[in-house]
């Protein structure tokens, strides 16, 4: 019997179905990665029509435009030489958040960069306690209208004036929105470069600095303090913000001795660095024999001023009474050139050594560039400014009742893995902020705690985008979607 020419051979059927297989699975892998490609592509448009929404929408804030028109103002001040009181017709800009207002003098110096921005120099005065007038404080304003600017070559420089007129002036609670809403009209309205905005202090200014900086590091792309004290805080937060701390050698008020004080974060920011594997970067500059005043803005680049070589060794020897008791009495704001020659010598003869460096706070501030989506970050809770609107720094957010506990997140790019850590544990729960230029959204995103890694579930969302946009007004700490910790389902 023959073969019937329309039998079709069985091993030719099987490879004819499993050709048709591998077309089918092919054509599946194709459309998960088109569609997952397109929405990363479409979580990236939503942030762009999400942000020009919000930027053509403070454009257009008369009050917003009002913060950023100086008004002539009579500023009454105290003048030392002439021991009378004195008042100068200034320009002068003001924020008003409830019943305080934040006021500031601005000035544009030179050109924009190729993209038509310019770095941001927020300067905090020196001053303090004063009367209701505040006289003293205001011409410590005014002095600040031009102390470090002659070392700003482009920018925007912003004198503040404190807010009131006790000794924490600059970090009143409700100073903290007044700056969040600061920097947003100088990126908003005057062109200033969100990712370059840098903050200076001196004396009171610096005091200013310390606290300011770790509970608005995300704000910042690098901080100066000279002359201030600390007043116990921690620096904690600073591992993604460049921190410069200046003192002068015989600056010994308050206790610890403000040059104590300032020489101790050295040894303190790297032993962060050590712990957390990571940042901290800082220079701590100990003016030798300078007191409270000391050159930080020489404009020269390259003239060194005498600093110690060691601040921990400086922190090491005045531990020592013995040691710290042969310094001559307190005399931070005297100037006298036998008092100066003493700490000089008896500075060489403890055997420290003085050396020179370029301590211009400007040049080291410019130096850095912030990156507001660092792939580690550590976030002290007990740090915090309640008062601001945001509660979130960098891509973490939590309420602001969330007051303790020291998290260490890090972020593997490679993996699109979020990776959770607590020194202490949080009292509360917090969130994990999704950005598109962070986070791959076209591949799974994964969360790991412990031994645990599970892959987390998320929602996109066009109105939670634009609120986002709205509450940081700053293209790069807004953010697509949330993952809340306590929904991940971890045991502890």
């Amino acid at each position: 019997m023959g073969i019937s020419k329309y039998k079709v051979d069985g091993n030719k059927k099987v490879k004819r179905i499993g050709s048709i297989i591998l077309i089918l699975i092919l054509m599946l892998i194709l459309f998960y990665v088109a569609t997952n490609t397109n929405t990363q592509d479409r979580v990236a448009k939503l942030m762009d029509t999400a942000w020009q929404t919000t930027v053509a929408d403070a454009k257009q804030d008369s009050l917003r435009r009002q913060e950023v028109t100086a008004k002539k103002s009579d500023i009454s001040y105290y003048d030392f030489e002439s021991d009378d009181i004195k008042s100068l017709e200034m320009d002068v800009c003001s924020i008003t958040d409830g019943t305080y207002t934040m006021k500031y003098i601005m000035q544009v110096i030179g050109g924009p960069d190729e993209n038509g921005l310019y770095p941001l120099y927020i300067c905090l005065h020196g001053g303090g306690s004063d009367d209701e007038e505040g006289l003293f404080n205001n011409e410590q304003w005014l002095e600040m209208i031009t102390y470090y600017r002659d070392s700003v070559e482009n920018g925007i420089y912003v004198a503040v004036r404190g807010i009131t007129n006790n000794w924490n002036l600059h970090f009143e609670d409700a100073s903290y929105p007044l700056y969040d809403r600061l920097i947003e009209d100088m990126t908003l309205l005057c062109n200033a470069d969100p990712n370059r905005v840098y903050l200076l202090g001196f004396s009171a200014g610096g005091d200013g600095v310390y606290a300011i900086a770790p509970r608005m590091a995300d704000r910042f792309a690098a901080v100066n303090q000279s002359s201030g004290h600390p007043n116990g805080v921690t620096l904690l937060n600073n591992a993604n913000l460049p921190t410069c701390i200046q003192s002068g050698i015989r600056d010994t008020m308050f206790s610890p001795k403000r040059s104590v004080a300032s020489a101790g974060f050295d040894r303190q920011l790297d032993a962060y660095n050590e712990e957390f594997g990571f940042g901290y970067a800082h220079e701590v500059y100990i003016h030798v024999p300078e007191g409270h005043n000391y050159n930080d803005r020489n404009p020269i680049e390259g003239n060194g001023e005498l600093v110690l070589e060691d601040p921990q060794e400086y922190v090491d020897l005045m531990s020592n009474p013995k040691i710290s008791d042969q310094y001559p009495e307190e005399n931070s704001y005297y100037y006298d050139d036998e008092i100066n020659s003493e700490y000089l010598d008896l500075t060489k003869k403890l055997g420290m050594k003085i050396v020179e460096k370029d301590t211009n706070a400007v040049r080291f501030v410019s130096r850095y560039t912030r990156n507001a989506h660092p792939d580690d970050v550590v976030w002290d809770l007990s740090t915090r400014a309640e008062e601001r609107k945001t509660n979130s720094f960098y891509w973490l957010q939590a309420d602001s009742a969330v007051n303790a506990g020291i998290i260490h997140a890090t972020f593997d790019r490679a993996e699109n893995q979020f990776n959770i850590r607590f020194k202490e544990k949080p009292n509360g729960d917090f969130n994990i902020l999704l950005h598109p230029d962070m986070v791959d959204f076209s591949r799974p995103v994964y969360v790991r705690y412990g031994e645990r890694v599970v892959e987390a579930d998320f929602k996109i969302d066009e109105a939670e985008i634009l609120a986002s946009m709205t509450n940081t007004m700053d293209w790069d700490l807004a953010y697509a979607a949330h993952i809340s910790f306590s929904s991940l389902g971890f045991d502890d």
